[in-house]
């Protein structure tokens, strides 16, 4: 009966472990897309930047005055948006680490652990898991919100 019980929790372990790396890996990509995203955001943004400081120098120094503040506004708003992003991914990179950490700490000590452990390891770990994937949520809303800004900036920019 012991020998079961601590085979299923290693059994356990090791799907959670399995599963920590699957949501690793999928915060990574999603990190690299982001990343890739926003530097292609930027340099769009350099670009139609740079035509529009045209148009506006063609237009004359009055306009120019009048629109370079609102492009400045939009660039801090982009960067501001971009830093919320990347600290978004260190808090869920955090959460990982913590249990990937707590997994092998259980690794180690499998016959040390008492029943009220193992229940409080496991409610700990459905709770930080739910923070995980609400964390992960919200970068995916956040991508989706700079998409449409984007959107946005390119049709006011035309």
């Amino acid at each position: 009966m012991g020998e079961d019980l601590l085979k299923n929790i290693f059994d356990k372990l090791t799907i959670m472990e399995a599963d920590i790396q699957s949501v690793r890996c999928i915060v990574t990509e999603s990190h690299t897309q982001v990343m890739d995203e926003l530097d292609a955001v930027r340099s769009e943004l350099k670009s139609d930047i740079a035509e529009v400081n045209a148009k506006i120098d063609a237009l004359g120094h009055e306009t120019q005055e009048d629109v370079k503040p609102m492009l400045q506004h939009i660039d801090k708003k982009l960067d501001k948006q971009a830093m919320a992003i990347l600290e978004d991914f260190k808090s869920v990179t955090e959460v990982t680490g913590d249990h990937e950490i707590r997994i092998r700490t259980l690794a180690r000590r499998p016959f040390e652990l008492r029943g009220d452990e193992i229940s409080q390891l496991k409610e700990h770990l459905d709770e930080r898991l739910d923070a995980l994937q609400t964390d992960l949520s919200y970068v995916v809303s956040k991508v989706a919100q700079h998409d449409r800004n984007i959107v946005q900036l390119r049709k006011q920019a035309k």
